[in-house]
């Protein structure tokens, strides 16, 4: 059972950060290659305060939160206004310092050691020690998340947002400030990567600069064009599948060696056939306006 309640538990997770980013790209239209990085902002912002400052769980993950959404505030103010690749360069940039501030300041992060010991939340100071606590704490926060974004992308926010990924000038000759909304939008999605990634360091008690690689920002663009650019059920659709591949692909005969290059050959194949034979997603834009 412990498991199985692992596997939900990082279903849980993986889902918050595939809807942040989806929110980013599917809805607001903008490419950017920065969103595990938010995610690591979050959880390490969170360790360090619980691990070395004595900060509660609590604080941690809201302080992870809150800073992982000023550091996307502070990017998207000078680079949503440009062009798309500008913001492509701006996250790439802000990824790779980043993960290098964190591989060097060992005194701090533990550099490539990462950091350990790392306490599980505590609500109503009852410690979540076993994986089928975290899965019951997890869930309750996800499905929470998925309620406000669901709120959010149905509301008059949600689609000036969508006019705006369509057609930028006609949304600007209606009245609507587009480069707030754009702003806006990449501080929701920060906000729910850093939330993920708060919550991912607690869950597993560990954190390292291999969770922020550009690899990893792969499988979040793979998540969300594989489920359905745009739409609500898709990331939640490609995390059952994606982590139920990863998770299968354990019990196949195959060194450990190969096993983790094979996962993203197929990765990489499963994201070309479907930019290819299904640009919207498995599930389509007619899960987009899908009612609860």
């Amino acid at each position: 059972m412990e498991f199985i309640a692992n596997i939900i538990a990082i279903m849980c997770l993986f889902a918050l950060l595939y809807q942040g980013y989806n929110l980013i790209l599917g809805y607001g239209g903008m490419l950017h290659v920065g969103h595990v990085a938010f995610m690591g902002v979050g959880a390490y912002v969170s360790a360090l305060l619980t691990v070395k400052a004595g900060f509660s769980v609590l604080s941690g993950v809201t302080l992870g939160t809150l800073a992982t959404g000023l550091l996307a505030l502070l990017l998207a103010i000078p680079t949503v206004r440009f062009r798309e690749d500008y913001l492509v360069a701006a996250t790439l940039g802000m990824g790779e310092i980043i993960r290098i501030f964190i591989l060097n300041e060992r005194k701090l992060t533990g550099g490539s050691f990462g950091i350990v010991n790392i306490p599980r939340p505590a609500p109503f100071g009852v410690e979540l020690a076993s994986n089928v606590d975290m899965m019951i704490f997890l869930l309750i926060i996800t499905t929470a998340v998925m309620l406000c974004v669901w709120r959010i992308v149905h509301t008059p926010f949600g689609r000036s947002i969508e006019s705006i990924r369509e057609d930028e000038i006609a949304a600007s000759a209606l009245g609507k400030n587009v480069w707030l909304k754009k702003v806006q939008i990449l501080v929701l999605g920060a906000l729910i990567a850093g939330l993920a990634g708060a919550l991912f360091a607690h869950h597993i008690q560990f954190i390292d600069p291999s969770s922020i690689t550009l690899d990893r920002m792969i499988l979040v663009l793979l998540a969300v064009m594989l489920g359905g650019s745009g739409t609500f059920w898709g990331p939640i659709f490609s995390t059952i599948l994606l982590v139920g591949l990863f998770e299968a692909m354990r019990f196949l005969p195959i060194p450990s060696h190969v096993l983790g290059p094979l996962r993203w050959i197929i990765y990489a194949a499963i994201l070309i056939i479907i930019m290819i034979h299904k640009p919207t997603g498995l599930l389509g834009k007619k899960f987009s306006r899908k009612k609860l």
